[in-house]
């Protein structure tokens, strides 16, 4: 034994300032590459102008992803495994379109390619036996509301029907009003009050007929009822629906209470699509009160018996004077399932950007992200606790995100050619996953999360 340790003394005398310095600096590197991995975030964007509405961020940083989550905002540089240079790009949250059609059915990636991580069908909705919760993982992130224009027509559906319904899953409800009448508004009043009961907003659909007068009082009641029983409750597509009295309709907003969570909904198109069962008015009407009217099928302009045609019945500064009022949503109110289809389907949310930032800057860039990407969040967090982390670029909001290349941001979408994918989005991030990237889609991530009031999301 003492043999042993006299060798072994003589071993480190004759060796150990070569091999002790060596098992130290191993040592080291194995605790320092420990360390590296342990501190480097899954995924780092580098050198993008990083906007982010709610708190006014908007310069070059550095963000770090881990998982579905953004875990830094940084203006020193951080370590990741993978790195996605921004230089040029601007990155923000990535847009909500709030009021989709057949979502079971459409081309996800025309969304992505428009900046789209988040759909939501406040458009039509689904019937009370759909499944909102079991059907295959998108793409992006998508909620269902619950279809209740049966409701007052088919005496089988009654409140009581659409509270049990609303416990499945459905983030809101869906109702096309009949008509304007004393009816229709006693119809209305209860279903308010179930969305401030369960905290879903009401999506409603007013006629397509109606005098400014009538549209006015609809909004005024919608008001009153919503702000006294705390219900959000979204007016589709006003200005198309409203037709030539847009201006009269946006401005009813401006004297509802300032407290009350109501909203409209609109595209930035001049022009609706009608079809021969939707034209409210014979073609004669539009063009007396200045409207164009155009064949979508033989590219000219129509006569008396068109069965669909274009109606070019909002002017630009009505437009202007709605996307900029601090109760407008953007919704692209797209389908897929009719022919021709509306250019808002392929171009909504690229054309706000190009229309209302770049070539008439009516908003700047933290505008524009305020009202794609954080309003509808913020609308929608009462009823789906998801959309309380999206909508922002900051520490644990979802890592839903957009790169956007502001020289190249573009809608190619036109009313005779409505399926053209927009350009100038350079990659999509769907809850820490890129999805999109180059122009095409990444095959076989499917990242997104079907939204749910009952789980936030699943």
């Amino acid at each position: 034994m003492w043999q042993l340790v006299i060798r072994l003394k003589q071993w480190l005398d004759d060796f150990g300032l070569i091999v002790v310095p060596i098992l130290l600096l191993i040592g080291l590197g194995v605790v320092g590459a420990s360390w590296y991995y342990v501190s480097a975030y899954d995924v780092v964007i580098q050198n993008a102008r990083v906007i982010d509405p709610e708190t006014g961020m908007d310069r070059v940083v550095y963000l770090g992803i881990n998982a579905n989550k953004i875990a830094a905002v940084s203006a020193v540089q951080i370590r990741g495994h993978k790195v996605i240079n921004g230089n040029g790009l601007i990155v923000g949250p990535g847009f909500i379109d709030i009021a989709a059609h057949a979502i079971r059915r459409f081309d996800q990636d025309i969304y992505l390619s428009n900046g789209v991580t988040t759909v939501l069908d406040f458009s039509v909705g689904q019937n009370a036996g759909y499944d909102f919760e079991t059907i295959e993982r998108p793409m992006l992130n998508i909620g269902v509301a619950l279809d209740v224009s049966a409701y007052g027509q088919d005496p089988n559906i009654d409140i009581s029907n659409i509270k049990r319904a609303l416990t499945s899953g459905a983030i809101g409800m869906v109702w096309r009003i009949p008509a304007y009448d004393a009816r229709s508004e006693g119809l209305l009043i209860p279903l308010i009050h179930l969305a401030g009961t369960y905290q879903r907003p009401l999506s409603i659909q007013i006629p397509t007929v109606g005098s400014p007068d009538q549209i006015r009082r609809l909004i005024r009641l919608t008001g009153d009822l919503a702000h006294v029983v705390s219900a959000s409750v979204i007016i589709q597509q006003l200005p198309r629906r409203a037709h030539v009295f847009t201006h009269s309709a946006v401005a009813a907003f401006d004297q509802l209470n300032p407290s009350a969570s109501v909203w409209f909904t609109l595209s930035p198109y001049k022009g609706e699509l009608l079809t021969n069962r939707s034209i409210p008015f014979p073609v004669s009407f539009y063009r007396s009160n200045g409207c164009l009217v155009f064949d979508t099928f033989n590219g000219g302009n129509i006569n008396q018996s068109a069965a669909n045609m274009i109606v070019f019945s909002v002017s630009q500064s009505a437009l202007d004077r709605a996307v900029i009022g601090s109760r407008a949503l953007i919704a692209s109110d797209a389908r897929i399932d009719t022919n021709p289809i509306h250019p808002r389907y392929s171009g909504t949310f690229a054309r706000v950007v190009r229309q209302w930032v770049l070539t008439n800057p009516i908003m700047d860039w933290l505008a524009v992200f305020e009202l794609l990407s954080l309003r509808p969040a913020m609308v929608l967090a009462p009823s789906i606790p998801a959309m309380a982390h999206k909508g922002r670029v900051q520490i644990g909001a979802d890592a839903d995100l957009i790169a956007i290349d502001p020289k190249k941001i573009e809608d190619w979408a036109t009313y005779q050619h409505p399926i053209q994918p927009s350009v100038g989005v350079v990659w999509v991030m769907v809850n820490g996953r890129i999805v999109r990237q180059n122009g095409a889609p990444i095959k076989g991530y499917r990242p997104g999360k079907w939204l749910s009031p009952n789980e936030g999301a699943l």
